[in-house]
């Protein structure tokens, strides 16, 4: 273990920051000469989809590190360094995250995605319900909600890395991963976010394997062994670190949101409009698993150890720079931009669904007949607002990037599960069950997080809020007899298959 962190090894970390943020520059200035060259009336369909031709690394990567965010690299290694091993056994559900999307919903997504031409699941709730204006208005509006605070997370997460391993001011690493991020993915669109995924779950995987030898090799040479790496954590956190169970309710609570609720995360679902074949499906599959695997575990168990080297943080996002820092400062340079990488690929995915919802069910409701230029030109303005305000947002430093985290996707998942999941695979329901559901569920859930939490009776609010949303889906279209139009029928269950190759 080294000393002090000297004003030399930060420079040798802010180095390394700067070297990857000019190869994501790279990349989206070379996907943008595909855009560019474009047909207009194509354009669109192209920003959000990459033509439906991306291969196995592009989509594995692009859902991998794009759910795997500053909450996977900094959130939940605070957590863990809070909480303890109790937190660690939790979250290993996340796991199967690329295979509960990809082949739980995403299968039916894409064929019907390539079907009616649409360029994320609210383009698919709004034809499912017979392109009702009221449900596209509150799709675009809760996906700008939650999905800014979510963004927001990501952002405050990479500053305040920033910050803690180059000793430079918050708002310089807020304003470049804010304009770096931005320029892929109004440069390249979802093209350039996904080959930049690419490079960044490549960071992100080396960072992590660089992190874990180093980790334990000091740590096993300070205590010798993990019998005695427990002892010593029982020793600095007490006896509850290492050896509590964590209430029942909470641990299905979080198994919930980071499993089945996943599936209704637009962004980890816009990876099923992109890829070209079953065989970069299945490839995508395998490989997303393997990757959320080794990021999820080794990351997790850095936060618990860093409780031996940095014991008494009162914000415990900072536990994993802080550790390593210690160790080496190009040890801190690599983990800085895994970390830094995990934030930006989500954001921009993050910003490609904010603004395909701006674009597709809010301006294109408002103006049913614009023309190819002027949807071009949308996409780009909308494309900036929807990065503006998450930056905005960050400003607000809050102290647990993981509860914010954890806010977001249980608020997406409370409105979007029954919708999504009753939608694609139940014949019943049509645009007031699916309407009054998703209303129905952000309202629960709003209420029992932060307005009246004993209506969650115990459970996390998402749980109790999808539970809701999918009651009233049912109620509602078996009171009201409501089944889709035969043009819908077709369209959703028909035999007939598109010209596709999935």
């Amino acid at each position: 273990m080294t000393g002090p962190v000297t004003s030399a090894e930060r420079t040798i970390t802010l180095l390394i920051f700067i070297v990857f943020q000019l190869i994501l520059i790279g990349i989206a200035l070379q996907s943008r000469r595909k855009l560019q060259k474009t047909a207009i009336d194509k354009y669109t369909e192209e920003f959000y989809t990459a033509g439906r031709g991306l291969g196995v690394f592009a989509v594995a990567f692009m859902l991998a590190a794009g759910l795997c965010s500053v909450g996977t690299f900094l959130g939940g290694p605070g957590l863990a360094y809070s909480i303890g091993i109790p937190y660690v056994s939790l979250i290993g559900l996340q796991v199967f995250m690329n295979f509960s999307i990809l082949v739980g919903i995403g299968k039916k997504v894409a064929i019907i995605g390539r079907r009616i031409n649409a360029f994320s699941i609210g383009d698919i709730l709004s034809k499912r319900a017979e392109d009702f204006k009221p449900l596209a208005i509150l799709y675009a509006l809760i996906i700008f909600l939650f999905y800014s605070v979510y963004a927001a997370s990501q952002f405050l997460g990479s500053a305040r890395i920033f910050e803690v391993m180059t000793g430079l001011p918050f708002y310089y690493a807020l304003i470049t991963a804010g304009i770096v991020t931005l320029i892929y993915a109004t440069f390249g669109g979802i093209r350039g976010v996904a080959l930049s995924a690419v490079v960044q779950g490549i960071v992100m995987t080396v960072a992590t394997v660089f992190l874990i030898v180093f980790v334990f090799k000091n740590t096993l040479a300070d205590y010798g062994s993990l019998a005695n790496v427990t002892k010593a954590l029982a020793n600095t956190a007490g006896e509850k670190y290492v050896t509590e169970y964590m209430p029942l309710k909470w641990q299905l609570g979080l198994w919930f949101m980071f499993d089945w609720g996943l599936m209704a995360l637009p962004h980890g679902l816009q990876a099923a409009f992109t890829y070209k074949s079953t065989k970069a499906l299945k490839g995508a599959v395998i490989i997303g698993a393997i990757a959320v695997t080794f990021w999820t575990l080794s990351m997790l168990m850095s936060g618990l150890l860093a409780r031996l080297y940095v014991p008494d943080l009162k914000v415990a996002d900072y536990a994993i720079p802080l550790m390593v820092m210690k160790f080496s400062p190009w040890l801190g340079g690599i983990v800085f931009s895994g970390v830094i990488a995990a934030a930006q690929s989500t954001i921009a995915v993050m910003i490609m669904v904010i603004s395909g919802a701006l674009l597709q069910q809010l301006y294109r409701n408002v103006k049913p007949n614009a023309t190819p230029v002027q949807l071009k030109k949308a996409t780009l303005y909308l494309t900036v607002v929807a990065a503006v305000l998450p930056f905005l947002l960050a400003l607000v430093q809050i102290p647990a990037l993981e509860y914010l985290i954890i806010f977001a996707v249980g608020g997406t998942a409370s409105a979007f599960l029954a919708p999504i999941a009753l939608g694609l695979f139940w014949k019943r329901g049509s645009k007031y069950a699916m309407s009054s559901s998703m209303v129905v569920g952000l309202l629960v859930y709003i209420m029992g997080k932060a307005v009246y939490k004993p209506l969650a009776m115990g459970w996390d609010a998402s749980v109790v809020a999808t539970l809701s949303s999918f009651l009233v889906y049912i109620i509602v279209a078996l009171i009201k007899n409501e089944r889709p139009s035969q043009h819908v029928l077709n369209l959703f269950w028909g035999v007939n298959k598109p010209n596709t190759t999935v």
